[in-house]
């Protein structure tokens, strides 16, 4: 990984998960995703969130 690289947390419904159990959730239902950048402007997390209807 170099210097600049950063890991990118994941949440499902406001609960960490691995990227498998994204992925898996989110084929089988509707999420909406959100991005959150850090101070820097930089990617730090991606919650999704279920959408209903």
């Amino acid at each position: 990984m170099y210097e600049d690289q950063k890991t990118v947390r994941l949440y499902v419904d406001g609960k960490p998960c691995s990227m498998e159990e994204a992925k898996r959730l989110c084929e089988s239902q509707s999420y909406m995703a959100d991005y959150v950048v850090d101070d820097m402007g930089y990617l730090c997390e991606i919650r999704y969130d279920k959408v209903d209807g």
